[in-house]
């Protein structure tokens, strides 16, 4: 999985739905020398797995945002007559791709490599879903075949408006052929969360991104953060879904 082909053209969004009501404006909130939504576009970059495209139709903080990406040069797609999957189908066809990379704004430590590996799964197996499986929550990626996600629309069942593109397709993972790939035992840690929720989230993350230096290629390695957790446990603990942060700044 380190040493990849290239891969044929793809397309890589970053969805952008409602803002979390435990933290409003989190994707514009200060994370290291950028915002949250600039890291994840970075790392996106690194990934070289194709163009990136910020997709929202948040009602509420989506003008904000696609203000904000105007401003910084990152092409943002707003709409708030569309669900997700319909903006992904929507952003797919007008660059012409047949597959597509999605990583949530929340994810500001996706791993560049694992996103690339999905892509290039997807598109050199011929599945409908892959995803690098066990990587702590909110560093990994899915990559999704487009004809797949337009299909399970038509199936139904994956309407609401919160319902995530790659959720169309594992809501009928019995009719799709979906891939989750091991990872390299180092990042193998499903146990951790690094998904930005609420606050206590996002006191771990900017620990991580004041602490932890950035690699030749400009961002923080993902091995580098679970080694630098595991040497400071007591900076989090998992308890249920979220992370609680357990020692004051």
């Amino acid at each position: 999985m380190e040493d990849l082909n290239e891969v044929a053209p793809s397309l890589i969004v970053v969805t952008a739905n409602s803002g979390s009501a435990r933290l409003p404006g989190k994707y514009l909130l200060p994370l290291g020398d950028l915002t949250v939504l600039e890291q994840v576009v970075s790392r996106c970059s690194v990934a070289a797995a194709g163009d990136v495209v910020v997709v929202t139709n948040d009602p509420i903080e989506g003008s904000t945002l696609a203000s904000f990406c105007r401003d910084q040069g990152i092409v943002c797609v707003y709409r708030t007559d569309a669900n997700l999957p319909e903006l992904v189908i929507a952003v797919a066809h007008e660059h012409s791709v047949e597959t597509v990379g999605l990583v949530s704004c929340s994810d500001p430590l996706v791993d560049p490599k694992m996103l690339r590996a999905s892509v290039h799964y997807l598109q050199e197996s011929g599945m409908d879903y892959t995803t690098v499986a066990r990587l702590p929550v909110g560093t990994g990626a899915e990559a999704i075949r487009v004809e797949a996600l337009i299909s399970s629309l038509e199936l139904g069942g994956a309407r609401g408006p919160q319902r995530s593109p790659a959720g169309c397709i594992l809501a009928h993972e019995d009719i799709y052929d979906c891939a989750y790939l091991p990872p390299p035992p180092r990042l193998s840690y499903p146990e951790l969360s690094l998904r930005l929720r609420n606050e206590a989230d996002y006191w771990l993350l900017q620990q991580i991104y004041q602490d932890v230096p950035k690699s030749h290629d400009g961002v923080i390695q993902l091995d580098a953060v679970i080694g630098y957790l595991c040497d400071n446990p007591d900076l989090a603990l998992e308890t249920g879904e979220s992370y609680a942060v357990v020692r004051s700044s």
